[in-house]
């Protein structure tokens, strides 16, 4: 399970379906957000929305 809070670029990109670019654009939009507060991730499928990333 990867906490998405606080993995960083390299972490995410283990996460079926997110690639280095997406993971850095998670990574902005965590950081302009100030965190997740609903967050579910589990067996390496990211199960939320971002919405307008």
């Amino acid at each position: 399970m990867i906490d998405i809070n606080t993995a960083d670029s390299a972490r995410l990109d283990e996460i079926k379906g997110v690639g280095g670019t997406f993971a850095n654009r998670i990574l902005k939009y965590r950081e302009r957000l100030g965190g997740f507060h609903k967050k579910r991730v589990a067996n390496g499928s990211l199960w939320f929305r971002f919405g307008s990333l």
